[in-house]
């Protein structure tokens, strides 16, 4: 939810539940994660709605340029080109099939743990949170929606998992590749 920048594990509360800190960072309108998304995406983009439209449909599940499209309601065309200017600054990468060659079969995922929590939790949410109602939102939102976000960040744990027992030498296989599929 957090990620690993230093950034951000500086504002986690380590004394405190993951409860609280989800609640006390996202869901409240001083919260240091409330505003991080949109603070990046003014500093790096013009438009920021449209930006924002395409983020909430891929944390939400659509990973596929067309998905993605209909999701926002834009032609592929114009949604490749400000998927295109958001993988050059990082935001989102595209995820190519292990050994594949066919790019069609590519995904779109959002880098910054951060903001995939974000986007996947805040939006729809944000009455419930200028009301102070974080309580609510965690009891009524995280705890009965979290198997659902979570199932897409497995296979990311799993790479990484491996990447890990790779580099300290742990697994005696030569892995050429580590992706999906």
């Amino acid at each position: 939810i957090f990620g690993t920048k230093k950034e951000y594990r500086n504002k986690i509360d380590y004394t405190k539940s993951l409860r609280t800190n989800i609640i006390n960072g996202f869901f409240n309108i001083n919260g240091y994660f409330y505003f991080e998304p949109k603070k990046i995406l003014k500093k790096e983009l013009r438009e920021t709605q449209v930006y924002n439209v395409i983020l909430e449909a891929v944390s939400k599940g659509a990973s596929t340029l067309n998905d993605i499209s209909e999701y926002v309601g834009m032609p592929t065309s114009i949604c490749n080109k400000y998927i295109t200017v958001m993988i050059s600054l990082g935001i989102i990468e595209k995820v190519k099939p292990a050994f594949g060659k066919d790019t069609r079969k590519s995904r779109y995922k959002i880098c910054n743990p951060v903001m995939n929590f974000w986007y996947y939790f805040v939006p729809e949410n944000i009455s419930d949170i200028v009301l102070n109602n974080g309580d609510k939102i965690f009891e009524e939102k995280i705890e009965k929606n979290m198997d659902s976000y979570l199932k897409t960040k497995f296979p990311d744990l799993c790479r990484d998992y491996i990447n890990k027992l790779k580099k300290e030498d742990k697994i005696k296989i030569d892995i050429k590749e580590n992706n999906i599929w």
